[in-house]
């Protein structure tokens, strides 16, 4: 039987992928700035539907309220959701309560992965209590991945 060579590549933090978290609440029909009054985080991002950014050619298509990392370097996803989840942790009640108010809004946890070495691959892990979080709030997780080498 042949075996399949072992490449060991020499670590380079340098080369771990990016990661970036975000917590979004979406819909046409929220009320963005009752959800950051409600919410009192600071630095959200606000966008609202129909909105013009310099940065966008074409208009926002819906209503959105984010809270978000930077992009780090991190090969472990689980150590950045959890970063997200330490300032929304004492928040349920309200994100709850937010939720009962608007009947087509979507909450969102965002992860983005910019992996930019081929030898080195996310370890997209969740704990018991990221997930219990994210099914107490209603809320769904969205994984986008992109592979930036040849």
């Amino acid at each position: 039987m042949e075996t399949m060579p072992c490449v060991i590549v020499d670590y380079d933090e340098k080369n771990e992928p990016l990661v970036k978290i975000e917590f979004l609440l979406i819909g046409d029909n929220i009320d963005v700035e009752l959800i950051n009054e409600l919410l009192q985080i600071p630095n959200a991002e606000i966008l609202k539907k129909g909105e013009l950014l310099k940065e966008r050619k074409n208009p926002v298509i819906t209503n959105s309220w984010k809270i978000s990392t930077e992009f780090v370097r991190n090969p472990y996803v689980r150590e950045e959701v959890e970063k997200i989840i330490l300032i929304l942790k004492d928040k349920v009640n309200i994100i709850n309560k937010i939720y009962e108010l608007f009947d087509d809004i979507n909450i969102v946890l965002e992860i983005v992965i910019e992996v930019t070495h081929k030898d080195y691959q996310p370890a997209i892990i969740f704990s018991r209590n990221t997930l219990k979080f994210i099914s107490d709030i209603h809320a769904s997780i969205d994984v986008d991945m992109y592979f930036m080498f040849e």
